[in-house]
This record gives C-alpha cells, sequence and structure tokens, in this order.
C-alpha cells in the first residue's frame, strides 16, 4: 500500500497531470540522449522517484529532500525512517531511495569481480575504488598476495567514524599468514579527506611492516581512497622503506 501521498493523485489536479507526464516525458527524452550530464542534483533525485511515485509531481519531493539533507549523496546515505520524514515519501520511494547505495555498490563489486592479480595501475585503482565506493565512515583493509602479485584473500581489518579507523597488528599479521601471502597490500579511505597519507597513516604502515618483516611478509604499497581519487603512498615516495642491512623500517613523515 502506498504511503501517505505516495502513488497518489491530488484531487482537482487532472488537468495537472497532463502536464506532469509531458515533463515526465521530456525528461525521460533527456536522460535518453545525454544520461544525466547537466541535470542539477534534485532533477536526479525528481527522476528516479517517477519509479516510485508514478501520478504525482515529483519535482517538490525531490526538493524537499535535498533542503532536508543538503543534497543527493547525504539523500542517499540515509536511512529510510529519515526519509519517511520527508513529506511525499512513502514506504515505497523510501526503500527505492535508500537501496541505490547498496544496489551501486554490489555493481561496482561485480565489475572488478575478475581481477585476480594487483599488478598494474589501473587495476589497483579499479579494485580500490570499487572496494571503498559510497563508504562514508573510514575502513582499513588488508590484501593478501603471493609471489605473483595473485590475491589470495582480502580482510576489513577495521571499521571507524568517518575521520578516524583502527588498526590491529597482530590480526594483519594472522590474517597475513593464513593466507600463506609474502606480500600484503593496506588499503583504507578517507570519506571527507584529502587522497594522502597523514602523519597518523605513514607512522602506522611503518608499524605494521616491522612486524611483518620478521614474518618475511612484506608491505607493498597503501593506498588511500577518497570520493575525489586514489593516493599510492608508494608512488608518492611517502611508502616507508626497509633497511636491508638492519631490517628496520625507516620513514619520514610530512
Amino acid at each position: 500500500m502506498p504511503g501517505k501521498g505516495e502513488g497518489g493523485m491530488a484531487g482537482g489536479a487532472q488537468a495537472g497531470g497532463t502536464q506532469h507526464e509531458k515533463h515526465r516525458q521530456r525528461m525521460y527524452r533527456r536522460v535518453e540522449k545525454t544520461g544525466f550530464e547537466g541535470f542539477s542534483e534534485h532533477e536526479v533525485l525528481e527522476y528516479i522517484l517517477y519509479f516510485a511515485v508514478p501520478r504525482r509531481d515529483t519535482n517538490p519531493i525531490a526538493h524537499a529532500l535535498t533542503e532536508r539533507f543538503g543534497g543527493f549523496a547525504q539523500v542517499l546515505e540515509a536511512g529510510e525512517q529519515e526519509l519517511l520524514e520527508v513529506p511525499g515519501i512513502g514506504p515505497t520511494s523510501a526503500r527505492l531511495l535508500h537501496s541505490l547505495l547498496g544496489i551501486g555498490r554490489y555493481y561496482a563489486h561485480c565489475k572488478t569481480s575478475n581481477i585476480r592479480f594487483l599488478r598494474t595501475d589501473t587495476e589497483k585503482e579499479a579494485y580500490f575504488s570499487a572496494l571503498f565506493y559510497g563508504q562514508s565512515s573510514e575502513s582499513f583493509w588488508l590484501i593478501a598476495l603471493d609471489d605473483r602479485l595473485r590475491i589470495l584473500r582480502r580482510a576489513k581489518i577495521s571499521e571507524g567514524v568517518s575521520n578516524a579507523v583502527g588498526t590491529s597488528v597482530s590480526r594483519i599479521a594472522a590474517e597475513a599468514v593464513s593466507a600463506s601471502a609474502t606480500g600484503v597490500v593496506l588499503a583504507h579511505n578517507h570519506p571527507t579527506g584529502f587522497a594522502a597519507p597523514s602523519a597518523g597513516d605513514i607512522a602506522a604502515t611503518a608499524q605494521i611492516m616491522q612486524a611483518l618483516r620478521p614474518l618475511n611478509i612484506f608491505v607493498l604499497d597503501h593506498y588511500i581512497v577518497t570520493p575525489d581519487g586514489v593516493c599510492s603512498m608508494k608512488q608518492r615516495g611517502n611508502l616507508p622503506r626497509y633497511n636491508p642491512a638492519t631490517g628496520e623500517v625507516c620513514y619520514i613523515h610530512e
């Protein structure tokens, strides 16, 4: 059953209904021709809501959503109960909007599921972009590799708030040893920050490298993912280095 104001037609709106239908048809043709290029955020929401609210003007609802949550991304990140508080949003449209991020994550996962090796920069960027797709809080991952850089295992080590995440050196070591890895790649995200390592990121990486070195497991790189892009600590020159003479890890933080 449609929720309050969802899917019904307001009284006396028969003439307006024809106008709305013509507007929808123009929107359909526009998307078919150019995708969502040039659309404003509320227009994309308006279009999405067509599929949950078939007989109403969804433009005011889209405006109400962006005013309530601040933007398109925030609307998709909102919970169903929060969405239901917006006038014109019922259970069907709330479930649709709330599902979109999960669908996007599943798409990203499927698109990179055939990646078996992390050899090229293109493979790595695609893999880690998909891994953190749509994430609004920080998480820390370990990718265990063999000598051929074949992916043996990936494990989420920890998850935190939007700007902080803890790491467990013992858990990282256990996962790497259990996978029979000879190398690992570390990765975490900065959902609201820059695609660059902090001093804490570099220090934590050095600590992990120091713990894995006696196990003959090497940290090959540490990736940081943000909505703006993917950063490799190795490519930036921030990855700590092993001293072959002493076996110690050396680094200089920025």
